[in-house]
Parts: structure tokens; C-alpha cells; sequence
């Protein structure tokens, strides 16, 4: 395994040109939890329309701002988990729902071989969206959570839950994370990567 890149040079999408000889279709699938994912993949989208044919798979706000943004564009409705937060007993409710999301994950990747099969795009770009990869791509994760802050007293937990999303990041040949490194880091202790090793790109 390669040590972090930091060199933003290499994390621009014109560098997915690369891998795009043959077939020329970007998959591109925000988070719909809230805008912030869906809002940081317009600048991604912006790019890469002029020079790729670019589908974008998602729901709800996410999929009705993108198809706003921009309506020369394709676009699939994918589904996404529905996770429900507390003020109360937060880490609970959270665990509880953890069986559920893995479960998603799974239907979320099968329902993107299908997308795949019909579409057949040479990159997918996946905001946050852990299932939404396949082996017939070139998978890239943008995600700023690779170390989640746990309420106090649940510490303990952190090692086990960071193992989870690296192995979870592990599926994709690259991961983005939108954020600078070191003192001037928007996203802190989450997007820390200096104990990682991998295709970590902070763009």
C-alpha cells in the first residue's frame, strides 16, 4: 500500500481522463442527508460535464438540486438509508440502526451493478455512499469522516469504529476527502490521515 498523497495536482477529475479512454461516463451519486454532500458535487459535476457524459444517482433534495444545477445531465433515482438522529442516547440509537445500514449498503450495491450494466460509465464518484461501487469501475469515495468523534465514555469504541470505515473506504481506488490538510483542516480530527496509508487525497 502507498503512503498518503497530499499533491492536489493529482486529485483534480481531469486526472480521471486517464482511466476514461475507451468510455466516456462519469456515475456520480451525492449523500441526500441534508445538502452538504450534494452541494460539494457541483463543482465536481461542473467539471466534468463539458468533457464526459455524466449521469448522477440520487434522492430527494439532493436529486432535485443536481437536476436543477444542471438539466442537460442524466439522472437515476437511487434510494438512500434513512438514518434517524437523537439528542438522547445518541450512540444507542445510532448502534441500534447499524444492522439497517449495512443491510442498505448492500441493496445500494446491487442496485449499482444493475446502473452499471445499463450504463456502463468508466468512474463512479460516490459521496458518502458506501455502497454504491463496482468492480467494473474506477471507484472514487469523497468523504471528510475517516475518525468520528464518539460521546464521552465511548472512547473505547473509536479504534473499532475507524477500522470499520477504512475497511468500508478500502472497496474504492481512491478517496477524496474535500478539506486541507494539517492546522488550516475545516473538519479536524475526522479527516485526520496521518496514521493512514492508502489512496487518501485531501482535494
Amino acid at each position: 500500500m502507498t503512503p498518503v498523497k497530499t499533491d492536489t495536482d493529482k486529485q483534480t477529475p481531469a486526472n480521471i481522463k486517464k482511466v476514461d479512454r475507451i468510455r466516456k461516463t462519469v456515475l456520480v451519486s451525492p449523500l441526500d442527508w441534508g445538502l452538504g454532500h450534494a452541494t460539494r458535487m457541483l463543482t465536481i459535476v461542473h467539471l466534468l460535464k463539458n468533457d464526459f457524459k455524466v449521469t448522477i444517482a440520487a434522492e430527494g433534495d439532493a436529486l432535485s438540486i443536481m437536476k436543477k444545477t444542471f438539466p442537460q445531465c442524466s439522472f437515476v433515482e437511487l434510494p438512500g438509508f434513512k438514518v434517524k438522529y437523537s439528542s438522547r442516547l445518541l450512540l444507542f440509537r445510532l448502534a441500534i440502526q447499524l444492522p439497517g445500514f449495512i443491510t442498505h449498503c448492500i441493496k445500494e450495491h446491487l442496485l449499482t451493478k444493475k446502473i452499471v450494466e445499463k450504463i456502463k460509465p468508466s468512474v463512479i464518484i460516490s459521496d458518502n455512499r458506501y455502497g454504491v461501487f463496482n468492480k467494473k469501475t474506477y471507484n472514487i469515495l469523497v468523504t471528510h469522516q475517516l475518525f468520528l468523534n464518539l460521546p464521552r465514555g465511548t472512547g473505547f469504541l473509536r479504534p473499532f469504529v475507524s477500522l470499520a470505515l477504512k475497511i468500508a473506504a478500502g472497496f474504492f481506488n481512491e478517496c477524496w476527502i474535500p478539506d486541507v490538510p494539517g492546522q488550516y483542516s475545516l473538519s479536524g480530527s475526522l479527516s485526520r490521515t496521518d496514521k493512514l496509508y492508502g489512496n487518501f487525497l485531501h482535494a
